[in-house]
């Protein structure tokens, strides 16, 4: 993946704080530049079953050893139901608040946090999200409605189209982000 998003393998896995040999899941957000100390668009997170430290990082854009600082945990310390500080480190001897998780395993939404600072925010989106594939009758152009776990890569194999093109035509930044919900040309002009 680091080969076709032209940057070194070693680089991209730093960035994502993944282990050399660590597997690439589909479904994960991954980032080409440094994630930030704090998340931008939540104050806490609701821990689901089956989700580790770095499952969380990943989903708001912050680096694990931040994280790790932040809640005063060890890697993978942690169970359903904890709720995780995202921008505010826990005090040193306040006990992590847990939340009862509902059955389907989804928690409460997280508390939402000051406006952000201006600038692209390296996180992905939650939202549900429309059809993938409409046809625009206006111009004619096939646009691509971003889902949950869509990469760049992924959406241009899907169309037979170059990143490259991609990007270009919906005017793409270096930051590589997307936004579940967001409609995506995939046609040339």
């Amino acid at each position: 993946m680091a080969a076709q998003l032209g940057m070194r393998e070693g680089k991209f896995r730093r960035l994502n704080d993944l282990e050399k040999g660590a597997p690439i899941e589909a479904g994960v957000n991954y980032f080409t530049q440094r994630k930030r100390g704090r998340a931008e668009d939540a104050e806490t997170h609701v821990v689901r079953a089956g989700e580790s430290l770095w499952h969380v990082a990943q989903r708001y854009g912050i680096r694990l050893q931040r994280l790790e600082y932040l809640n005063r945990l060890k890697e993978n310390e942690i169970r359903p139901g904890m709720v995780l500080n995202l921008r505010k480190r826990r005090g040193k001897n306040e006990a992590i608040r847990t939340q009862n998780v509902p059955a389907d395993n989804r928690p409460a939404a997280p508390r939402q946090a000051a406006p952000a600072q201006p600038g692209p925010a390296p996180r992905p989106a939650t939202s549900t999200p429309p059809p993938a594939r409409t046809e625009s009758p206006a111009n004619g152009r096939t646009t691509h409605t971003v889902q949950q776990g869509d990469t760049l890569f992924g959406i241009s194999r899907q169309y037979g189209i170059s990143v490259e093109a991609l990007k270009s035509w919906n005017g793409i930044g270096a930051d590589n982000v997307i936004r579940v919900g967001q409609r995506l040309i995939v046609s040339a002009p």
